[in-house]
């Protein structure tokens, strides 16, 4: 792709590359779906469910919530040291944040299937560790497009990212809320089961769409 220049068409015509790139496309989803669900819950869903679901008080939900932004931080971290360890000795990034995405993806089963309520816990913990693991790619395509280019390329992937977590925020409220309230107030389990499992299918279609084109990152 050729490096952009100044003007406005020409900023827009860079754009337009980016966005009609296939090798952009095969990743894009597997990104947007992954990150953006996990900007939707942790921002705005996650409380509810500590709240409806496992029943705690707003201490409880604080807390809870605390915990899972301590293990974002410490993912961030994390991720970056371990995706450093594997590409230090061959391996391509992109297969390091398929392997944190496919933890992601199994700590949304465990807070999606009737299983004990530590277990629970322990997947909203590993949702909050990997849930934007979707960075480990940023540094390939800033490769793959080039230093003119880079910049755009992950905004253009940063909108697609923000714009599902907007979409899966709205979907999510609109799910549940087809479901009758409880006498006390709040949602029922099932809505959220039912929310969640949703997007966790979505999540899961993304991954085999990235599975069926990994060619082109290589």
């Amino acid at each position: 792709i050729a490096a952009s220049g100044d003007t406005v068409g020409q900023q827009i015509g860079a754009l337009a590359g980016i966005y009609s790139d296939r090798a952009f496309w095969a990743l894009a989803p597997l990104l947007a779906a992954t990150a953006g669900t996990h900007i939707a819950y942790q921002t705005l869903w996650a409380g509810p469910w500590f709240s409806d679901v496992a029943g705690l008080d707003r201490a409880g939900v604080a807390s809870h919530l605390f915990a899972m932004a301590a293990a974002f931080l410490f993912g961030i971290l994390f991720s970056g040291v371990v995706a450093d360890f594997f590409v230090r000795r061959g391996a391509n990034v992109l297969s390091v944040m398929f392997g944190f995405s496919l933890v992601y993806i199994a700590g949304q089963v465990l807070f999606v299937l009737p299983v004990p309520y530590l277990l629970q816990v322990v997947g909203w913990m590993i949702f909050g560790m990997c849930g934007q693991v979707a960075i480990l790619a940023y540094p390939w395509l800033s490769s793959y497009f080039g230093v003119k280019l880079s910049g755009r390329a992950n905004t253009a992937m940063n909108l697609l990212i923000f714009m599902t977590a907007f979409l899966v925020q709205s979907a999510v409220g609109w799910i549940i809320d087809l479901y009758p309230r409880p006498a006390n107030g709040g949602y029922p389990a099932e809505a959220f089961t039912a929310a969640f499992g949703l997007f966790l299918a979505i999540q899961l279609a993304a991954l085999v769409w990235y599975l069926a084109r990994w060619r082109v990152f290589y």
